[in-house]
């Protein structure tokens, strides 16, 4: 089953909006199982690739200790958007129903929230946001939000001898009887991040002027939208979120997204892409649905750029729209807030305005793009996705041995502090260090930027 899995990233509800859907448009298909047991209830899986920078992934730390309240369950039962629970009671150790075995932590009540069916296996974390166990089942559900019974990872950790059976051979290979990991986000340094005009107190609608959606078809003919984002330092744009408020399309309408960069508007074209609502708003043959319509209206849609682009000007996001072959009025309207302090948002006439120009009045408006961008801190792109598991080394402090991610390719030299050089060598899966002190590392990969670390042998 492993071999066939999709894992799905960011599937959460925007700018924790309730009325609107979140998009699983970020997936990775396939995963190598390394150790599973019925009893104890667990699995560890290895996906086939690293998730990309583009979906932001953040591997969780964990931790054998005794946890800390509050705890909080993370969960997406039968596959919906993201849920959370929370109880400020650390659990107990108890059995699971028809279980022989004390292996598991008992929430007995959530002081936030429930899990439902369809959770089993949704992560449980302490205080310090480290997982300590996941979830096999229990009797919380809606007007019961109590009686919650997780997989102790402690036990889980070495139960049983065999390795298919725990996880100690694979979480502490050298035996250094590690009791917790810290979180770790591969791509920290270039600071990918959605970013947004749009905030959680911002009431977001349609927004009509005149009985005319405000960001759409409408009757004054608009064909471009623009969203301002001002930016510190350069940045890459990887794509952008679309927030439609309403929808009704057909297989001759596509929406182009366009990337400029700029000072007080847009000015100048970097990248484009096209998206054909067809495939989230129609069926297969491009027919309109009425059925599809609810079910596809106000749900945010991911549309990524062929490759990121450098913007080192303001960046502004825009959506440019057909009027050939509506099906109506309003086929396309983007949410939006208004009477906002800042006004973000502008429109194209032939030239482009902001909306504090609009011919209905003065407006302060921000539409709903969200784009995904990270820091221009590196020379190129290229070393941004490079910097994955690349570049992690663990453990440290250690007791002699250091392992760099087995997707590391290229030479390594370990120097002691006052700068002899002590080894130089390619990378083979494991560094050792040849006693009780402290070291430097430096990495050489064949791909990314060069990288120092300080060692610790104790």
């Amino acid at each position: 089953m492993a071999t066939r899995t999709i894992y799905y990233f960011n599937y959460e509800v925007p700018a924790q909006d309730s009325t609107f859907q979140g998009s699983y448009q970020f997936t990775i298909s396939g995963s190598k199982l390394l150790s599973r047991d019925i009893d104890v209830d667990f699995a560890l899986v290895e996906l086939n690739k690293m998730p990309p920078a583009e979906y932001r992934p953040y591997l969780a730390g964990w931790t054998r200790n005794t946890p800390k309240a509050p705890l909080m369950c993370i969960q997406h039962p039968y596959g919906d958007v993201k849920k959370v629970s929370y109880t400020e009671t650390v659990p107990t150790i108890s059995y699971f129903e028809d279980s022989n075995i004390k292996t598991y932590w008992w929430v007995k009540t959530w002081n936030k929230g429930v899990t439902e069916v369809g959770s089993s296996g949704s992560p449980l974390f302490d205080a310090d946001g480290y997982i300590i166990g996941e979830l096999t089942g229990g009797e919380s559900y809606c007007d019961t939000p109590h009686d919650d019974y997780f997989c102790m990872l402690s036990q889980a950790w070495d139960y049983y001898s065999e390795k298919e059976k725990h996880l100690v051979s694979y979480l502490d290979p050298q035996g250094e009887n590690l009791m917790y990991m810290e979180g770790y986000n591969p791509y920290s340094t270039a600071q990918v991040r959605r970013i947004s005009n749009i905030t959680n107190e911002d009431k977001v609608s349609i927004n009509r002027i005149n009985h005319n959606p405000l960001i759409g078809h409408n009757s004054y003919g608009y064909t471009e939208y623009a969203e301002k984002f001002e930016l510190e330092n350069p940045v890459y744009i990887y794509g952008t979120y679309m927030i439609p408020f309403k929808g009704k399309y057909n297989a001759s309408l596509p929406v182009k997204v366009n990337v400029y960069s700029g000072t007080d508007k847009p000015e100048k074209l970097l990248s484009s892409a096209e998206v054909y609502p067809t495939e989230a708003f129609c069926n297969r043959s491009g027919v309109w649905s009425e059925k599809l319509i609810e079910k596809y209206n106000k749900k945010e849609i991911y549309v990524s750029l062929e490759k990121p682009v450098l913007v080192e000007d303001n960046l502004f996001v825009s959506i440019q729209i057909k009027y050939e072959n509506l099906i109506s009025a309003d086929s396309l309207i983007l949410a939006s807030a208004v009477n906002k302090e800042e006004c973000t948002a502008f429109f194209y006439n032939g030239v482009w305005k902001s909306f504090n120009n609009h011919p209905s009045g003065n407006l302060n408006a921000s539409i709903w793009l969200d784009p995904v961008v990270a820091n221009k801190n590196v020379v190129s792109i290229e070393e941004i996705e490079s910097k994955s598991f690349n570049y992690r080394v663990y453990p440290n402090p250690t007791q002699g041995d250091v392992f760099v991610d087995a997707s590391f390719e290229g030479e390594y030299k370990l120097y002691n502090l006052i700068g002899n050089l002590i080894q130089y060598e390619n990378y083979s899966g494991l560094i050792s260090l040849p006693e009780k002190g402290v070291y430097i590392l430096e990495l050489n990969p064949k791909v990314g930027k060069k990288e120092t670390h300080k060692l610790i042998c104790r």
